[in-house]
């Protein structure tokens, strides 16, 4: 069985990630440049669960067919209508984490306005949530970064009603200042409201570029 785990950029994804490999002994999938990311700090790789995949049409008819359950992290749009769980955070927070990653880990020269504009991997905020229409697409749970991070008891019913699968621990997971830690350029903060006051300078745009739909989800 496939299950996409789909987002933006910089919006829990590598998180959730933990609290089904900790929480449901799952593994997940994801492209090798997760693997070349991670492997900087290797223990973040077992604690993901990650596992890497060259994601073509074989692997996701093969993933289709199994019985195994194949969870394939994705920002890409929905290559298929296979179920998938789509995590939203507030767009000038994953904007501005997203600034820090394509700056100090990829080692890109991307402006903040690059990334409101879409113009780097993964495009826009707003066209990527567009893509998948979380609340109409079939078999798809629309999660919530704050509910990531805040509530655990609530993800963890959440997800074993989704996935229909009875979980084999029940934490803790680890802190997000832990977590800054053990690798801080890729777990910066965590913090909604440090990210949103660094994109003050550029909210003009963002709010032209991704203002109804940040009204449309109750972030404004």
């Amino acid at each position: 069985m496939l299950i996409w785990l789909a987002s933006y950029p910089r919006s829990g994804n590598t998180y959730l990630r933990m609290v089904l490999h900790k929480i449901f002994g799952l593994h997940t999938y994801a492209s090798r440049a997760d693997e070349r990311v991670f492997s900087w700090h290797p223990d973040v790789i077992r604690m993901v669960g990650h596992k890497s995949i060259d994601v073509d049409e074989t692997v996701i008819q093969r993933a289709r067919a199994s019985d195994h359950l194949y969870i394939i992290k994705t920002h890409e749009p929905p290559l298929t209508d296979d179920p998938a769980i789509y995590i939203i955070r507030d767009g000038r927070s994953s904007i501005v984490s997203y600034f820090y990653y394509c700056n100090e880990i990829e080692n890109l020269s991307v402006s903040l306005d690059d990334i409101i504009c879409g113009n780097v991997y993964a495009g826009s905020w707003t066209e990527h949530f567009y893509s998948w229409l979380p609340q109409h697409r079939p078999n798809t749970l629309l999660m919530r970064y704050e509910e990531l991070i805040r509530d655990q008891a609530s993800l963890i019913d959440r997800l074993r009603n989704y996935l229909g699968i009875d979980p084999i621990s029940h934490g803790p997971m680890a802190s997000l200042s832990q977590l800054h830690g053990l690798f801080p350029q890729f777990f910066r903060s965590g913090d909604d409201y440090k990210n949103i006051s660094e994109i003050e300078l550029s909210f003009p745009l963002f709010l032209e570029k991704h203002g109804m739909l940040m009204k449309q989800l109750g972030y404004l």
